[in-house]
This record gives structure tokens, sequence and C-alpha cells, in this order.
């Protein structure tokens, strides 16, 4: 009788989530391992490659200005790669040495153009125009602008492309446009359309890039960021994010544990950097908090030689959490105390005053064309009459004409005596 049968015979088959399935996957990985590493004992065994190369027709090198031509052949001889020069584009992106310029980022707007070129001839509505900006049009830049930060120029023309899809074309000629991008470019609650400014967006990532930790050790290991001051040498990254520093620094608090965190430049008190309360004359260091505690209980003594003590009495209110933790950076405009791309760019956008009223027309319940058509007339953006006028003016000339037409005028509305629902 045969120790094992020719075949065996399959009762059932595994469904995903069998118990059993779990413990399969152990013994054959377990299996496996063991294989492997006899086999990297075994001499006789030789290695393979999967035979993928570096493909020479899209590779290429780049040097700086000051290298010679007979350095650059020798590179070209020895790699088989081709001489490129900057600017050149990688992943959308344009990089390039020496000052920002229009031409590097012309791409980007180009691409929006074109983008919006391809639905300009669809037949839709104001509100499936809304939508495609929102959700098409504006989101294909957003790569781009959380990598870098384009001239306004190309940020103002983006914007312009937008608008003119948004307004529309009659006879291949741009319609009148009854409202500037600026001014459409709030949240509902505050009475417009809820487009989004890019220039905000950008510094938006900007912030977020300043959040970051790989920031600390790129720019200043052996300093702190709140006392950086901008020079004419620095790079326009680094200048975009001191321009949004001071906005961003206000609502980032530390949390004392460890103790890691600069004494007197960071904000880990309610009111704000100890440099600040502490009106000194001169330039402090960059000591860390842990010099002024000790057992996680602040040192008294050795904070009345150094700070007044109304200062003390606000330092001794600091809990000191647990000493095995690096003190965490909280963002206050978040309930959990995480960073979020929407609560900064809610904070650097410019505001209007909340209008509860102006959010009801923009109610779930009703159509995109009912609601945008009664803030254009709230906003005196409706056309009126036959002929072009300033936006909101009705001359009494108009008026008598549409008398005399014999057109009926119930439904035009008379802006003096609309009556607005509370």
């Amino acid at each position: 009788m045969a120790l094992f049968p020719e075949t065996i015979a399959i009762v059932r088959g595994l469904k995903q989530r069998d118990p059993l399935f779990q413990s399969l996957f152990i013994l054959a990985a377990d299996v496996l391992s063991r294989a492997l590493n006899k086999l990297n004992g075994n001499n006789q065994f030789i290695g393979f490659s999967m035979g993928q190369e570096i493909n020479k027709d899209k590779s290429f090198f780049l040097t700086q200005n000051f290298i010679d031509k007979r350095t650059n052949r020798r590179i070209k001889r020895w790699t088989g790669f081709n001489q490129a020069k900057f600017p050149f584009t990688y992943l959308g992106c344009p990089i390039y040495t020496g000052r920002k310029k229009v031409c590097h980022f012309s791409d980007l707007a180009t691409k929006v153009l074109n983008k919006a070129g391809a639905w300009q001839g669809k037949l839709l509505s104001f509100g499936g125009r809304a939508i495609i900006i929102k959700h098409v049009l504006q989101s294909q830049t957003l790569y781009s602008l959380a990598a870098m930060v384009p001239p306004k120029t190309i940020i103002r023309q983006i914007e312009m492309y937008l608008s003119n899809y948004f307004w529309g074309l009659k006879e291949g000629k741009k319609r009148y446009h009854w409202s500037s991008w600026d001014n459409m470019s709030f949240p509902w609650e505050e009475g417009d359309l809820g487009f989004k400014k890019l220039q905000d967006i950008c510094y938006s990532f900007v912030a977020k890039r300043w959040w970051t930790k790989f920031i600390n050790a790129k720019y200043y290991p052996r300093s702190n960021p709140p006392s950086k001051v901008i020079n004419s040498n620095d790079s326009s990254t680094w200048r975009n994010l001191l321009e949004t520093r001071e906005k961003i620094e206000t609502n980032i608090h530390r949390k004392i544990n460890k103790g890691n965190r600069l004494f007197w430049w960071d904000k880990w008190t309610l009111f704000g950097p100890i440099k600040q309360q502490a009106n000194l004359s001169y330039k402090p260091g960059n000591n860390k908090t842990m010099e002024y505690f000790q057992n996680q209980i602040w040192n008294r003594d050795l904070l009345q030689q150094i700070v007044h003590p109304r200062v003390i009495q606000e330092v001794s209110q600091v809990h000191i959490g647990k000493q095995n933790i690096n003190d965490q950076a909280i963002w206050t405009l978040n309930a959990q105390g995480t960073f979020t791309c929407s609560s900064v760019y809610h904070l650097l956008r410019k505001k209007r005053d909340h209008t509860p009223w102006l959010a009801k027309i923009w109610d779930k319940d009703l159509s995109f064309k009912i609601s945008f058509n009664t803030w254009r007339i709230l906003k005196n953006r409706l056309s009126l009459g036959y002929q072009k006028r300033r936006p909101g003016i009705m001359s009494l000339r108009q008026v008598n004409l549409l008398k005399g037409s014999g057109e009926q005028l119930d439904h035009h509305w008379d802006y003096n005596q609309a009556q607005i629902p509370s």
C-alpha cells in the first residue's frame, strides 16, 4: 500500500477570511523563507537579474555653465546620456536656476486653457460650469501649487481663463463678465459663489511647508525660525515661508514634555513667546526649556534671575508632560490639534462679514440656477433692458422704451422694493 496517494481529492476550498487561511499563510511564508536561506548558503547557486536597464533615450545629465565642453563630452561618452539645459519640466513642475520667471510657468496656464477649451463647446449651464471649475480645472493645478508658488502674473492668467470659461462665449467672443473673479471667490455664507483664489491656495501650501518637520532640518538646524529675517540673497521659497510666518506662528502652540523647544522664542505659554513678554534689551540665546525645570517642576529660583515675577507666574501655570515624549506642536485652529490646509486657507484668505440669510439662497434643496439668478439679482448683476449699462443701474429712458414696446415688466425685479426674507 502506497504511503501517499497519487492524487489528492480536494474536498473544499478556503474562503476569504477563513480562520485557517492565516495559519496556512504563516506556514507557507516560513517554508519559503527557510528555502531561500538554505539556497543562499549553496555555493553552486548563481543569482540572476531581472534585466531592467536605464532608458538612455529618456535620460539626460545637467551641468553648470562654467563646466567646459571637454568635461561635458566625457560625461556623455561615459554615461551615454544626452546633455540638457535648464529649465526643464519634471512631474509637471518647472526645474530652473536663477530667478523665477513667467516663461518657466507658462505651461501651467496653457494646460488650464486647453482643458477649459475642451469643455467650452459643451452645452452646460452655469451650475455645470461651476462644478467643472471647482472639481476639474482648479484641482488640475493643486499638485503644482503644492510644490511651488508661480508668479502672480501666471495666477491672474489662470483665473482669467477660469472666469472666461464660467461666463462663456458668444459667437467666439467673450461674454460680458457681470462679476469679477475676485468678487466671486468668497464662500456662500459671505455672499458669493464659493470659488477659491489660487493665491490663497498657494500660501496655504506654503504654510504647510512651514509646519512640516523637514523644514527645521533644512533651513534652521541650529537656530529658531521666528527670529529669522529676510535677506537679499534668500531663495523665493524661503521668502514665501517668511511671508506667512507671522500668521502661522500665532496659531501654533507648543506643549512642553521633554523640554526640547526653545525657551525664549517658541510659543508655549498662553500669552506668546517669553521674548515678547520679557521686553529684553538684548537678543537671548537658543536655550531649551529643559534647562529651567527639574523632575518636571519649574525651577523658580533660576527663573527669578532672568525674567520678571509676572512672567514667572505665567510660566508656572504651564503644565509639563511626560519626560520621555518630545515637545509637540499643536495647531490651535483645529480641535484635534493637527494642521489642515483647509483651516489655514480660511485663516489667510480675505474675509467678508458672515451673512446668515445669504446662505439660504444656496440651500442644497434649491437648484443652482435658482440660487445663481437670486445671487445675481441681490448683487445687481442681472441684465435688464436692451442696452449695456452699469450693473444695477436702469435709466428712465430704458424703462420708457420697455413700456413703449409693450413688453411685460412683471418678470423684472425692482431693486428698491425687493425684500430679503429673514
